[in-house]
């Protein structure tokens, strides 16, 4: 590489400054009810779209610009962008121990909430190795088809058609778009429960048990390909979850 540098001298150099624009368009609708009984809900749902021409290239999902000198090629869906997202959040009053009596002052007053979330995945760019441009920047294939494939044909064995990408014949660059494929989508459902007991008029005892990712829901990461580069045979399997297993806790606070 260095026999084709103009200054044979210098070598790779690095170019900070406001070289990008962003912009987001979404619908979001929202709808909250307190119903009687001690019940209450709150749904939001968004519809968004995030562009721009690169964001923050030190993303996992993100490997940089494929030519430099045409930063307006990098533009795209966002590293970030969720096109759909649903959230349902809720508290319940548990309506028991109405009545006198020992067991009745034990299981009185305690409150149920639960919070669940569900959205589609964030994309990701597909690269290429070897580099045929050898020019020491991010190699992009060329896209003859979409590359995502149908939700009943992708798993995390095969998550996306890499027979929709072929390397350049020539030595140029690749006609593949930044962030054209999307990742897994998400979901989750945490729970909790809890009570206050108060004692006189400076303190107060909370009793709480939560439970995270209550469903033990596997949320996938991108395929494990290194730099989700065509020629590599794993290019498009899921070997690793971003989201932890069911976690369960226990707390005690006292407020005054």
């Amino acid at each position: 590489m260095n026999s084709r540098r103009p200054y044979q001298g210098l070598g790779d150099i690095d170019v900070y400054g406001p070289l990008d624009n962003s912009t987001y368009n979404a619908l979001i609708a929202k709808l909250e009810r307190r119903f009687t009984k001690g019940l209450s809900l709150l749904t939001s749902y968004t519809y968004g779209h995030s562009i721009d021409g690169g964001g923050n290239q030190n993303d996992n999902n993100d490997p940089g610009p494929q030519d430099v000198r045409n930063l307006r090629a990098q533009k795209g869906s966002s590293n970030f962008d969720v096109r759909h997202r649903f959230v349902v959040s809720g508290l319940y009053q548990l309506p028991f121990g109405k009545s006198g009596g020992v067991v009745s002052h034990i299981i009185r007053n305690w409150e149920l909430s639960g919070i669940f979330s569900a959205q589609t995945g964030v994309p990701f760019t597909v690269t290429l190795t070897p580099d045929p441009t050898a020019t020491n920047t991010t190699a992009r294939p060329n896209r003859i088809r979409d590359g995502n494939l149908p939700s009943d044909q992708r798993d995390p064995s095969h998550w996306f058609d890499t027979s929709a990408f072929q390397a350049p014949t020539c030595v140029c660059f690749g006609n593949s778009g930044r962030n054209i494929i999307r990742g897994p989508g998400s979901m989750n459902l945490d729970l909790g429960i809890h009570r206050d007991i108060v004692f006189g008029e400076r303190f107060r005892l909370q009793l709480r048990a939560e439970s995270f990712n209550i469903m033990n829901h596997p949320n996938f990461n991108f395929p494990n390909g290194a730099g989700m580069q065509i020629g590599n045979p794993q290019v498009a399997i899921i070997k690793s979850v971003v989201s932890p297993e069911r976690q369960n806790q226990l707390a005690l606070k006292l407020y005054f």
